[in-house]
């Protein structure tokens, strides 16, 4: 596999965006994902399929909603041939900062009509499920 990039970028200070792309494969089964918080010690999160037999440029991405603000989290890419044979990519970090009170705020009437405000903290609204090799994570949307 022959990597162009990869970039980790923090998106909204909720959650990393992971970016790679690849200019051709060769019997590439698909990428492991791994994440750490000292850069040393690393645990596999995701898995994302390749393309197999490819000459032209193709991107992916994976986004990781469980990590928390004020931490520094470093990520690796494990690349996985069809027969087992693999590579590593370099190590890219990201960390997102403290969330404003300034980011969101909700207006709430009461039953009575009185007014309130109220700022919520924001990662209670991404719910994530856990399955046993993966974890689907979802934004819910305030109206």
């Amino acid at each position: 596999v022959e990597l162009l990039y990869f970039n980790v970028t923090p998106i909204n200070n909720l959650y990393a965006q992971l970016e790679w792309a690849t200019a051709t494969e060769i019997n590439n089964d698909g990428f492991e994902v791994f994440r750490s918080t000292n850069g040393v010690d690393f645990e596999y999160i995701a898995w994302v399929s390749g393309n197999g037999n490819q000459t032209s440029i193709h991107k992916y991405s994976y986004e990781d909603y469980s990590i928390e603000t004020e931490l520094t989290y470093y990520y690796r890419l494990k690349q996985i041939d069809y027969d087992g044979q693999y590579e590593y990519f370099n190590i890219e970090s990201v960390k997102l900062l403290g969330v404003s009170d300034e980011v969101l705020s909700i207006k709430y009437y009461s039953y009575l009509g009185e007014e309130f405000n109220t700022k919520p903290n924001l990662k209670n609204y991404i719910e994530c499920t856990i399955y046993q090799n993966s974890m689907v994570c979802k934004k819910i949307q305030l109206k």
